[in-house]
């Protein structure tokens, strides 16, 4: 489909982790200058509104208030780069459900969930999709709905996976701590049968298998669970996702959009 992404992780997002939130006191004017207490020594005034949808950081406060302040790794999210030609390459072309239900293409998917592995695991990510043709307007929008919503789904079924085999894990630690009982039981009556040289062989025999049956209890709760649950928590991370499109731009400068009759929801 001719995918083209990159990574690019936002300079300075680690140093701030590393110095801890801070908090911005604004002070009134009989009180003097505005007292700033933990901040980074890099941080400024200028804030990119864009990179903090949620208005973690105000440029303006009441007198005497206490601005929160947010996470540098939440300012700067690790970036995540995709090249299409057109939006609808994003999306499995063979999936008849509305755009919003829609589930990614394959190879899109693929790449996004492997190029976020590679990225720092406390920051938040944003994925941006550069577009040769103008898309919808209203689509565009709908994009990153629709990219949080496949990815939760997505989530909501590894959590799913996750649950079940905790479940089997039970239900094998069970059988094997029965059938480890049995065979130790019999490795006891196997000392009294009248075989001196038989006896020990069978009674070490009951105990070797004994202990076989419960590798696979002991394999499920020590190495089979966390890989489950470090893929759940990783799509979780991706369906909280920002979603920006950039479309191609005309001969001024401005981004171009299409606007259909209709449009499929």
């Amino acid at each position: 489909m001719g995918l083209v992404g990159g990574i690019s992780p936002q300079a300075g997002a680690s140093q701030t982790e590393a110095s801890g939130p801070a908090t911005v006191v604004i002070c009134d004017g009989q009180a003097g200058a505005a007292k700033v207490s933990r901040v980074a020594d890099h941080f400024t005034s200028a804030v990119d509104h864009r990179s903090n949808p949620a208005g973690a950081i105000n440029d303006v406060a009441p007198q005497g208030k206490i601005l929160p302040y947010a996470p540098m790794s939440a300012l700067h999210p690790s970036r995540i780069s995709v090249k299409l030609n057109d939006l609808n390459q994003l999306f499995n072309s063979m999936d008849p459900s509305p755009f919003l239900d829609r589930d990614l293409d394959d190879d899109a998917a693929e790449f996004i969930v492997s190029s976020a592995w590679e990225l720092h695991g406390g920051h938040s990510l944003e994925l941006v999709i550069h577009l040769g043709t103008a898309p919808d307007a209203q689509r565009a929008a709908d994009t990153e709905s629709a990219v949080q919503h496949f990815f939760a789904a997505r989530a909501e079924l590894k959590r799913r996976d996750f649950r079940l085999l905790l479940r089997h894990a039970h239900t094998a630690l069970a059988i094997g701590l029965l059938f480890m009982a049995g065979c130790l039981f019999l490795s006891g009556l196997a000392t009294k049968l009248p075989l001196p040289s038989l006896a020990p062989i069978l009674r070490e025999g009951l105990i070797i298998v004994g202990w076989v049956a419960m590798w696979r209890p002991l394999e499920m709760y020590l190495y089979d669970w966390w890989p489950v649950r470090e893929q759940w928590r990783h799509l979780q991370r991706l369906a909280r996702m920002q979603v920006r499109v950039v479309p191609p731009r005309n001969d001024a400068g401005e981004a171009r959009f299409t606007a259909v009759q209709n449009p499929e929801k």
